[in-house]
């Protein structure tokens, strides 16, 4: 799996207002899934055989810290979101989407609530284990591209 990883920008507007602009950084390998109960799947599927179940939280994995831009620098995770969770290249399917309101069939952007690093036998970062939530603004999907 492969998802895109943005990082906010902060200025300030003539009243003092943070303003955050994000942008694309990179394309990281990456390994998510949900912890669900697929018991109750039936309760979600309507007459059209549509399936309505809003996935909000994942967890995962990734080879490097998320927290780390293409610079170098290290952001905060209030400063890192994570959209557009793929397959292993860009022609592949987008798992997480959203399936009604305005953005409807855009994918769903997600923040980082935990970024723990996983320390082998070794003493060496193997990888970082991720817990990301579904954010509740999602209007930044039209930055998404692969």
């Amino acid at each position: 799996m492969q998802c895109d990883i943005y990082y906010a920008t902060e200025s300030q507007d003539q009243y003092g207002k943070i303003d955050k602009s994000w942008g694309i950084d990179s394309t990281s390998p990456c390994s998510f899934y949900t912890i669900g109960d697929k018991s109750n799947d039936d309760n979600f599927s309507f007459e059209d055989k549509k399936f309505y179940k809003l996935e909000t939280m994942l967890y995962g994995r990734f080879q490097k810290d998320p927290r780390k831009g293409s610079d170098g620098s290290l952001h905060p995770l209030s400063h890192v979101l994570v959209t557009n969770i793929r397959g292993s290249n860009c022609n592949d399917e987008t798992f997480f989407i959203e399936t009604n309101g305005n953005y409807e069939g855009k994918p769903t952007i997600f923040e980082i609530k935990t970024c723990q690093p996983f320390v082998g036998p070794f003493g060496t970062v193997e990888y970082y284990k991720i817990q990301l939530e579904r954010s509740d603004t999602q209007e930044l999907n039209d930055l998404v591209a692969c």
